[in-house]
């Protein structure tokens, strides 16, 4: 079975990241750096955390290990040495001893099986340095690899990258880019052959520089060649449903995040929010001290969070202040889903371990490590140092946070392939919309009313006929949240209206 993507918003996103602080030591949130916090006490949170490597630096350089460590250490060495030198006397060629250090390198880090752990070599610093510092151009849209279309009607397993929304005045909304497009190659290499974050990695560059993407809408396929900009989306969404239940979706956790849901969360207080709804689905993390300080809205003096070092005597605790900018009486609901990680996971487990809100959806990633990166040399290398504990002591990693209520993912059985197949390639639904252009619950669930035999359950039909209304529409006019066909908002929904006098 795969999943249905259930929020039109999808968790890739091109021209996004936020710069790096200044301190070399950062927070990893699925392979993204992030920055520093916008909090009071942020700098004594990122000072802790430098101060613990500054001393694991200087227990480095000071050989300060385990007699038997030390032992085993110079063993090694002394093998790989005897190996060397082998080579150096033995091998026809010159050695390159620079790549061979580097070969080596790499090879340690590798070694730790940690995939947050590794070693950067000189050639790759650029791009590496560009990478993380954000430091690069976008093009204005969200895509996904979860969808499956298909060019040929035989194939089920072409994958190519899905185009879910188009942001105004960017590069792809100039080109003429809709949501519902494909991208089937990125300057003549073919999407089906990349992971989604390879995607990423080619679509994203330097500022001013071009990219040519090839398109393929409605059968027909044509190249479109953009100019990367700077681009600006914004990391918080909110709106108020039904019974003054507000909707507030956090897309990723950056320096900014905290300020930007303080203000969202006055307006909706203002506009008498009675309960909240709190979306983390698809939100890979990021900044950990933005979702302490959010956390901290909402909970009072009490622990948020525990890091944890390889010397207990490093680890430190941070609580909340006393006081809390929303209510105790406003019920809160957390969405959570496979693709909610690191500060996602640190955020939901301590609003639920402190009693101020209920997890809804299906188990999180499981990130729960965080790495310090450093210069060393010409290269650059980052290490896992310690883990985040939530006030339970439940672990994170490798984990996951499982929800209060689990309301599973719409999902397409095997056997619905060929149907779903048939259904998304042909024209049945896009007809069925030109003719009732309205976008309204009725117009939705007929289609399955005079749709009946398409092999597929109303759920998924439901989702397909939504999300081809909404790529008809601008993004500010789609709805946040959708209360019709989501069940998972709409599990939370109810459980909101429980704990109110309506």
């Amino acid at each position: 079975m795969r999943a249905v993507v259930l929020n039109p918003i999808i968790s890739y996103i091109l021209g996004m990241k936020k710069t790096l602080a200044v301190l070399m030591l950062s927070l990893l949130a699925l392979g993204l750096l992030c920055a520093g916090g916008v909090i009071e006490n942020q700098d004594a949170f990122y000072q802790n955390l430098q101060n613990t490597v500054r001393e694991a630096d200087k227990a480095q350089n000071t050989g300060a290990t385990t007699v038997s460590d030390d032992r085993k250490i110079e063993e090694n060495m002394a093998k790989i040495t005897r190996l060397y030198k082998y080579l150096e006397q033995n091998y026809l060629w010159e050695i390159d001893h620079e790549k061979t250090y580097e070969a080596l390198a790499e090879a340690l880090f590798n070694s730790m099986g940690d995939k947050y752990t590794y070693f950067v070599k000189a050639e790759n610093m650029d791009d590496y340095t560009e990478s993380m510092m954000g430091k690069y151009g976008g093009l204005g849209f969200y895509f996904s690899k979860t969808y499956k279309e298909y060019q040929d009607p035989k194939d089920l397993t072409t994958i190519y990258c899905l185009l879910s929304q188009i942001f105004p005045d960017t590069p792809a909304s100039r080109s003429g880019l809709l949501a519902g497009d494909l991208i089937t190659a990125i300057d003549g290499t073919d999407t089906a052959e990349l992971s989604a974050n390879d995607c990423a990695s080619k679509m994203k560059g330097d500022v001013g520089t071009s990219v040519t993407l090839t398109i393929l809408r409605n059968g027909n396929s044509f190249d479109v060649t953009m100019t990367r900009e700077k681009i600006s989306v914004p990391s918080v969404v909110s709106e108020m449903l039904e019974n003054n239940i507000a909707y507030l979706q956090i897309l990723q956790f950056y320096d900014a995040t905290a300020a930007d849901i303080s203000n969202a969360i006055t307006d909706l207080m203002n506009r008498g929010m009675r309960g909240l709804i709190i979306d983390l689905r698809n939100n890979p993390g990021g900044d950990v001290s933005a979702a302490l300080t959010i956390a901290d809205m909402f909970i009072s003096d009490a622990d948020l969070l525990t890091i944890n070092y390889k010397h207990k005597e490093n680890n430190t605790t941070y609580r909340a202040d006393l006081g809390v900018k929303v209510p105790t009486k406003i019920r809160v609901a957390i969405l959570i889903n496979g693709n909610s990680a690191s500060s996602s996971e640190i955020f939901s487990s301590t609003m639920r371990d402190n009693g101020r809100a209920v997890l809804i959806g299906t188990k999180t990633y499981g990130k729960g490590i965080m790495q310090a990166v450093s210069a060393f040399g010409d290269a650059e290398i980052s290490v896992t140092v310690a883990s985040f504990v939530p006030p339970s002591g439940n672990e994170i990693h490798k984990v996951g946070v499982e929800p209060d209520i689990l309301v599973p993912d719409i999902e397409i059985k095997e056997e619905e392939e060929e149907a779903y197949k048939a259904l998304v390639s042909g024209s049945l639904i896009k007809d069925y919309v030109a003719a009732h252009p309205e976008y309204t619950k009725e117009n939705v669930m007929n289609f399955v009313k005079e749709n009946p035999d398409t092999g597929l359950s109303d759920e998924v039909v439901y989702l397909l006929v939504r999300n081809s209304y909404f790529s008809k529409m601008n993004y500010d006019q789609q709805p946040k949240a959708d209360i019709w066909f989501d069940p998972q908002v709409r599990a939370a929904l109810e459980y909101i209206k429980e704990g109110l006098i309506l």
